[in-house]
């Protein structure tokens, strides 16, 4: 089941976890691989049903127990996460991997002296445990102790340099210092590099490399992302994006469009595809150049409507739109003597043929 589902065949990945379940009724990994498949499918919920099943065979299974925190966190429901993680941390003591996942939903609910609490319960134990590490650097930066955060960072990757996770944190911590944009790539694509799944760091490497014109990689990257986390609304509006960029407009619209059916009130999908019409002009399939721009117009007006008092004082869209007044009226009238030079132009061949006929 695992080496199908390494390969991305979802179909005999769950035909085999489903066979080792019914060969062995408490074989929890299954449960728990099942629920995996069916996160990265968009069923958050049958997910959520198969790692509470893993959790009942196994009382302390902490994989099981970080996809559903994972759930919840993507759910933007810290206080789920919060009551389900904190009784099972507690029932378990001593089962490290809880205790630092538990630390980490802490820090999500802004209770640090907690986090800092249950992170030290666990290096107690252990003091060179990366998880509990991780959750104190996640601790530091959000209490704006960034080189407390950059030191206990350097000590878990002096520890364990192959942790995905410590390598994402490492750029994203780079990325917000000046000078340090390829340093900070190169700590994305190392995360990918050893964790291949790993959504969140897809993300930000496809961002950079959009922002520097690299789109087809960019492309790439947040396809990837999609399929891993196709329930993401963040994921489909920088798929979009990236359609945009490398100019593939139908496959754009089509992800905004997606984008508008999680989120209808999504603002920057608008904008968005505000520049979508106004680069494609008579190039979008079935558009011709005048209708482009209305459409244009038509979603930066829906985008500054949507943002209402949220619209900085200074929004581009004001200048879009300015600029797509003249645009319009540029078009209108060049339409308009083309039709008048057109008619022009059909009546004195109307009258050429009258006089030939004559």
């Amino acid at each position: 089941g695992v080496r199908a589902a390494s390969q991305g065949n979802a179909g005999d990945a769950a035909r085999a976890f489903q066979a080792a379940l019914r060969a062995d009724s408490r074989a929890y990994p299954a449960a728990y691989n099942l629920g995996v498949l069916a996160d990265r499918a968009g069923n958050t919920n049958d997910a959520l049903d198969w790692y509470r099943r893993s959790l009942r065979m196994q009382g302390d299974y902490e994989r099981a127990a970080e996809g559903m925190v994972t759930i919840y966190l993507r759910r933007g429901s810290v206080p789920d996460a919060l009551a389900f993680i904190e009784p099972l941390a507690r029932r378990n003591a001593t089962n490290l991997a809880l205790q630092a996942l538990y630390a980490d939903v802490l820090v999500r609910a802004e209770r640090y002296d907690d986090a800092w609490d249950a992170a030290r319960r666990a290096l107690r134990c252990d003091e060179r445990y990366v998880p509990a590490l991780k959750a104190l650097v996640k601790a530091s930066l959000r209490q704006g102790r960034s080189e407390m955060a950059s030191s206990i960072l350097d000590q878990a990757l002096s520890i364990d340099d192959s942790d995905a996770e410590l390598h994402f944190i490492k750029g994203s911590m780079l990325r917000s210092e000046p000078g340090h944009l390829r340093d900070s790539m190169t700590q994305f694509e190392r995360a990918i590099q050893l964790r291949p799944d790993y959504t969140e760091a897809r993300m930000a490497l496809g961002v950079q490399l959009l922002a520097g014109g690299r789109y087809a990689e960019a492309l790439t990257h947040f396809q990837a992302a999609a399929s891993l986390a196709p329930t993401l609304v963040p994921v489909h509006l920088n798929l979009a994006d990236a359609y945009r960029a490398t100019k593939q407009w139908e496959k754009a619209k089509s992800e905004f469009d997606r984008v508008l059916r999680m989120d209808g009130n999504n603002a920057q999908a608008h904008f968005n595809m505000g520049l979508m019409y106004l680069s494609a002009g008579a190039d979008f399939p079935g558009l011709d150049a005048l209708t482009a721009l209305q459409k244009s117009k038509q979603e930066f007006t829906t985008y500054r409507n949507l943002m209402g008092p949220r619209l900085p004082r200074n929004d581009p869209s004001e200048a879009y739109l300015s600029d797509l007044d003249r645009q319009i009226e540029r078009t209108q009238r060049r339409l308009e003597r083309d039709q008048a030079r057109a008619q022009r132009n059909a009546e004195r061949a109307a009258r050429a043929a009258e006089g030939g006929t004559e």
